[in-house]
């Protein structure tokens, strides 16, 4: 309950009082990216260890970027980072703190990701969005997929089912998204589809310990504990030994 209690006040503070001055905004970025560290450090970890050097990522709803800059890390410059965003005060956040770091591996993408491409309405600020499938998207072919992280707010059966193929061809790839039964129906979904649609794309789910390692579970289990809250799951084709000794530093080559 407190981590969405807080996501939630970040989201309202952003968009009023001094944390939305010039000089006020890379004071958010700091508090928000301190209370990641404090929150979801276990999640830093795991992803820190499945993203390879010179292998690409994509995070999908990168928001201001914290995650976006673990994977650049763990990517090096002989790799890539997609960071799709679609609200465009949060893009600009997120261009501002990744040219802080100085990194040059990160494409930050102001759109969203679904099924299909194409534009649509949005209700936040009454923007238009631009929407693409990763399918659909032109990513270079000199680059393994090894990590996608997915924080979409119940809009996760689309985002894989748009993500089909690319997932198919790269079969050592790991998918870590949030699931919440509530943001799915909410989003004119449900947790079958999204169950189902990750079995046909030959994954099993994997629930996250304190010291970002990994162990199997059942999507009974899962939906179990996600009753009233959302929790991370890890998508994953290997073995509970394989992921627990993964180790991000092992550099792909084509």
């Amino acid at each position: 309950m407190i981590p969405q209690l807080l996501v939630r006040a970040s989201a309202a503070a952003r968009r009023v009082g001094p944390w939305s001055s010039v000089a006020g905004m890379p004071l958010f970025t700091q508090a928000y990216y301190c209370y990641k560290r404090l929150c979801e450090g276990r999640q830093r970890a795991l992803i820190g260890r499945l993203v390879r050097r010179g292998s690409l990522a994509v995070d999908v709803g990168a928001n201001i970027g914290y995650f976006t800059i673990v994977m650049a890390e763990a990517a090096g410059e002989e790799g890539a980072v997609l960071a799709f965003e679609p609200d465009s005060e949060n893009v600009r956040l997120l261009r501002a703190a990744v040219a802080r770091t100085g990194l040059s591996n990160i494409q930050v993408i102001p759109a969203a990701l679904s099924n299909r491409a194409g534009r649509v309405g949005s209700h936040v600020k009454g923007q238009e969005v631009e929407i693409w499938s990763l399918d659909e998207y032109p990513v270079s072919q000199q680059f393994e997929l090894s990590l996608v992280k997915i924080d979409v707010q119940g809009a996760e059966s689309r985002v894989l089912s748009g993500m089909e193929k690319t997932l198919s061809a790269h079969p050592s790839a790991h998918v870590l998204l949030e699931f919440d039964p509530t943001l799915l129906r909410q989003a004119d979904s449900d947790a079958d589809t999204l169950v189902a649609l990750t079995g046909d794309l030959g994954f099993h789910p994997f629930l996250l310990t304190k010291r970002g390692e990994v162990h199997a579970s059942s999507w009974s289990d899962i939906k179990g504990v996600a009753r009233d809250r959302y929790i991370d799951v890890l998508l994953s084709r290997q073995s509970v030994a394989a992921l627990n000794q993964a180790d991000g530093r092992s550099v792909y080559s084509t």
